[in-house]
C-alpha cells in the first residue's frame, strides 16, 4: 500500500501527494485527512501529486465536500487528475464537487 501525504501550507492550502485508490483510501485516510483539513476558512485542496484515482477517490473528495459544507466551508479542487475527472463526468458528480474541464 502506498502512503497519502496531507501537507497543510501556511496559507491554508492542503495538498494530496500518492495514489487515491481502493488500497489508499480507508477510514484512517479520512480522519487524518479531517486533521488537514480542520481549521481555517475555506479550503483549497491541490491534487496535483495524486498520481492516480479511482472511484475510492472521487468517494473521498465527495465526503470532503460534504464535511466542508457541514461545516459552512466552500471547498475547491484544483489540479484533479483527468482519471477523477472522467469518473466524476460518468457520474455526474463535476457540478456538485465544482469540476470543470479546461
Amino acid at each position: 500500500m502506498s502512503e497519502v501525504r496531507l501537507q497543510r501550507s501556511p496559507d491554508g492550502r492542503v495538498r494530496i501527494d500518492g495514489r487515491l485508490t481502493f488500497e489508499t483510501v480507508d477510514k484512517a485516510l479520512l480522519e487524518r485527512s479531517r486533521d488537514a483539513l480542520s481549521g481555517g476558512s475555506d479550503l483549497v485542496i491541490d491534487l496535483a501529486g495524486v498520481a492516480e484515482g479511482d472511484s475510492a477517490g472521487l468517494a473521498l473528495m465527495i465526503e470532503w465536500r460534504s464535511w466542508a459544507v457541514g461545516e459552512g466551508r466552500v471547498i475547491t479542487f484544483e489540479n484533479v487528475p483527468s482519471s477523477l475527472l472522467g469518473i466524476a463526468d460518468i457520474s455526474d458528480v463535476s457540478p456538485i464537487l465544482g469540476l470543470a474541464r479546461t
